[in-house]
């Protein structure tokens, strides 16, 4: 009988061989694949915010402002959830009566922690973005998770005449340039440089490092979830109109450098501060949502002062967004 004759150890090797320079060359691309899918699906979130805001102004004539009924109110992204098919959720909430701080005692806070633990519509959060999606928020009635935000609202720029610069002994400057600040809530006439060239919304999706290589989370909604506004509630009129505690800028960024920075600043980073950068997981740019409800990917190459050009809503720089 015709004996069969299998692989000698040498055929074998180098078979092997073969079949691992092809997965070599094969894994870059599977993997930009991917991250091509997550990049889409990213822009359409912020799509999905940018209708939702498009909507609250057909319906209120006015675009959501960064938070407006006191301390700790509810903010922009509460205002905008019957407008992304989140209505039940917000029928839930005792939004009129404030307590968005999830580590309060109060009746409402109680109430609005609850219904808001473990909540995480997926148009808040970027696939691409490593960072913790939830944070752990305790007080005197127990523990809850509430979501951290990849996007943030951009109040401006620290160029505008608005921006105060004198901020709890000059912390922090605080912009009210931009088109979804603090205590007021302004109509698309508001933006005379232009709705196709004023941004709004931008990813916060990354970390940043110190000269020890430590990663930070600077995200805007600084540990205490995405739900709530900032505290105090002064309004931004320019140096020296906001005091004291007023710093904090939850869930909103007066821009002060480029895209894409990520050396940690502890002057400028740190809890409660106001202008944390913006920054993404993909590769070379930032996710960013105009007025008129387009999105862009702004490399990170972008010239800093046209960037907060773009942010700030009357400063007559009429720019056309790359």
């Amino acid at each position: 009988m015709k004996k069969s004759r299998g692989f000698t150890l040498v055929e074998l090797l180098v078979v092997i061989a073969i079949i691992g320079v092809l997965i070599a060359l094969l894994l870059p691309a599977v993997q930009q694949a991917r991250e091509a899918a997550r990049r889409m699906s990213c822009s359409n979130n912020m799509k999905q915010v940018g209708l939702s805001l498009h909507n609250y102004h057909d319906t209120h004539n006015v675009l959501p402002p960064q938070a407006a009924k006191g301390s700790h109110s509810a903010n922009w992204w509460v205002h905008i959830l019957p407008f992304c098919e989140q209505g039940n959720l917000y029928d839930r909430l005792l939004v009129n009566q404030g307590g968005f701080w999830m580590g309060g005692g109060d009746t409402a806070s109680l109430n609005n922690k609850d219904v808001l633990n473990r909540i995480a519509p997926p148009y808040m959060v970027c696939p691409s973005s490593p960072m913790e999606l939830f944070w752990t928020e305790s007080n005197s009635a127990g523990a809850t998770e509430q979501i951290e935000p990849s996007y943030v609202a951009i109040s401006g720029s620290n160029n505008h005449s608005s921006t105060d610069t004198d901020v709890n002994s000059g912390n922090s400057p605080i912009s009210a340039g931009g088109m979804i600040i603090r205590i007021r809530a302004l109509n698309m006439s508001a933006c005379t440089d232009g709705t196709s060239n004023t941004i709004v919304v931008a990813e916060q999706a990354d970390y940043v490092v110190d000269s020890s290589g430590t990663k930070y989370d600077i995200r805007a909604s600084w540990q205490d979830g995405g739900w709530h506004g900032t505290s105090p509630m002064q309004e931004v009129k320019g140096a020296g109109s906001v005091t004291g505690a007023a710093y904090r800028c939850w869930n909103e960024t007066t821009v002060i450098r480029g895209l894409g920075t990520r050396t940690y600043d502890a002057a400028t980073m740190g809890n409660e501060k106001c202008n944390s950068p913006l920054i993404s997981a993909h590769p070379g740019g930032v996710m960013a949502l105009g007025l008129d409800g387009h999105v862009n990917f702004l490399a990170e190459t972008l010239d800093v002062q046209t960037w907060k050009n773009l942010v700030d809503r009357d400063d007559g720089n009429v720019l056309t967004i790359p």
